[in-house]
């Protein structure tokens, strides 16, 4: 009698769909900013479009190679800039989208025929940390969040990978857990935006030797018209 009341509960059970995710609104893109590193053997800073490197041989002995995919996946670099919102368990949150080149070796144990391929890294903001990137000042302002990364060759539409990204925090209390410093961000004396996305750590400086910098009007693009 005890099986029979568990097998009618178990079978009586609700069907419950899992809540979908739908991007809401975007920014416009921003497309250009200048990277800057400074190379401490030369005392110089080094720039180059869209991508962060000190190294100053491809402005003279690998100007072929300047600014290509092959030296953008060896470095911090961005082909686009985005913002997307999305409502999830009654809260809006922002995916600020990051286009940029990957590189890795076809056979990294002799380090031979490298190969480049594109990213969007997904950097999942709530929507208080997203804020902050306009109110800037000239002290660093670090920006709290996790990322993800989808990579090219993966055909899933970006909603279902924004959903994949939620299951992988568990979804319970997925926004209180992992958070860490994915952007850090200011506002210089000139008036350009400088930001950075890395986290500083012991092993690395931070935005102090090198950034991405941009005006404040392409900045502003990320920022989405209220309604």
């Amino acid at each position: 009698m005890v099986i029979c009341s568990f097998g009618l509960i178990a079978h009586g059970q609700e069907r419950v769909n899992r809540e979908k995710v739908h991007f809401t609104r975007q920014s416009e893109v921003l497309l250009n900013a200048t990277g800057w590193a400074y190379n401490e053997t030369l005392g110089e800073w080094i720039d180059y479009k869209n991508l962060i490197s000190d190294n100053k041989d491809y402005k003279t002995k690998y100007k072929s190679l300047c600014e290509s995919p092959y030296m953008k996946s060896r470095c911090s670099n961005f082909n686009s800039i985005q913002v997307k919102t999305f409502t999830y368990n009654g809260a809006e949150y922002v995916c600020l989208i990051v286009n940029a080149w990957r590189g890795a070796w076809k056979y990294p144990a002799i380090r031979e025929d490298w190969y480049e391929y594109k990213v969007d890294i997904y950097y999942f903001l709530s929507k208080k940390e997203y804020d902050k990137l306009f109110a800037l000042s000239s002290i660093i302002t670090e920006i709290q969040g996790w990322s993800e990364i989808q990579y090219e060759y993966n055909s899933e539409p970006a909603e279902d990978f924004v959903i994949s990204a939620i299951k992988k925090k568990k979804e319970k209390d997925w926004w209180k857990s992992e958070q860490e410093t994915v952007l850090q961000v200011y506002k210089a004396t000139d008036g350009s935006i400088r930001f950075l996305f890395e986290s500083p750590n012991k092993y690395f400086a931070g935005i102090e030797k090198k950034y991405f910098e941009t005006t404040e009007k392409e900045w502003v693009k990320l920022k989405i018209a209220q309604d």
